[in-house]
């Protein structure tokens, strides 16, 4: 398992865990360069909550395909911006940022599920499956 983590904190603990540790940014190709460099391929790429905070997700997705095997995959999951909790707050007229959850501060992408279709094609990507966890209203955060 390798990993890329910007929080340096965090990547001291991560990388405990990896063959190969990367702490920088996906926005920046740095990441790409380190792991190319050393030949590896992988079955499967996972990016977990993180390309809503990237400038360019679809270059990152993009550039993580040439560092996947013949048959590798990607696998990502991004939060829903149509989930209830957020639409109910929008009919009153309320569009509220929080620390963390469905609209973190720090999210610069947001993602709608027929919004993904477009996005994974934008990364030359095609999509498998589509799954998605469903939280009730008033439980997301």
């Amino acid at each position: 398992m390798s990993i890329v983590e910007i929080d340096g904190a965090a990547f001291n603990i991560a990388k405990e865990y990896a063959e190969m540790s990367y702490n920088g940014n996906l926005d920046e190709k740095d990441w790409y360069y380190y792991f190319n460099y050393r030949g590896k391929k992988y079955d499967y790429i996972l990016f977990t909550e993180v390309l809503e905070h990237l400038r360019h997700p679809e270059l990152t997705l993009s550039l993580a395909t040439k560092l996947l095997k013949d048959n590798g995959k990607i696998i990502f999951s991004v939060p829903n911006v149509c989930h209830n909790d957020i639409l109910i707050k929008m009919f009153y007229n309320y569009f509220d940022y929080t620390l963390t959850g469905l609209l973190d501060n720090t999210h610069i992408h947001l993602f709608a599920l027929n919004n993904l279709p477009a996005f994974v094609d934008s990364a030359d990507l095609s999509i498998v499956e589509i799954r998605s966890t469903v939280f009730p209203t008033q439980q997301t955060e």
